[in-house]
């Protein structure tokens, strides 16, 4: 066990005990249905650099998704812009018993609170795949995603970082 020594050594610890809280709020905690995309993932419907900046650079994206840890719906609005950077806006509504109220800015979506976060994304070595480094995330590693098309359908896929809301179908606006 580690003991602190120093009032440095305190603060970090809570620093650190305040930033996995904030990461496990934000992240993971997403039903698996929600999260499930509505057909199956492959290398043949994996999006090419080129595809993705067609069809979803500059354009905005929704995703709704359902909490596992709590009666509440989530719903991202999310831009890629072709200067290298997006925005993702968050709302949220929570469900009492049979009634499903009207959707809300969400206030916990970076470490400091409030409902929109900004990064910067790019291309990562692998053919398809899109990193993005969050300003506001409480889990300060790179999240990166592929892109997936079918039918006319987009869905997301994890392929490496945190745990987040984001991997399952979207909807283009």
């Amino acid at each position: 066990m580690l003991v602190p020594h120093s009032l440095a050594q305190v603060v970090l610890l809570f620093a650190a005990a305040a930033l996995a809280a904030g990461a496990r709020a934000q992240g993971g905690a997403c039903t698996d249905d929600t999260k499930r995309p509505s057909f199956e993932l492959s290398d043949a419907n994996r999006m090419t650099p080129e595809q993705f900046i067609a069809r979803i650079v500059g354009r905005s994206f929704t995703y709704t998704r359902i909490q596992s840890d709590r009666p509440l719906d989530m719903r991202f609005t999310r831009v890629y812009r072709d200067d290298g950077s997006f925005s993702s806006i968050c709302e949220a509504r929570p469900r009492t018993g049979r009634e499903i109220r009207d959707w809300r800015p969400c206030t916990r979506v970076t470490a400091t609170g409030g409902t929109r976060d900004v990064g910067i994304w790019q291309f990562s070595g692998a053919r398809g795949v899109i990193c993005e480094q969050r300003t506001g995330a409480a889990d300060p590693r790179p999240v990166c995603y592929s892109f997936h098309e079918q039918g006319g359908r987009i869905a997301v896929k994890l392929v490496s970082g945190p745990p987040l809301c984001l991997p399952g179908d979207i909807v283009m606006k």
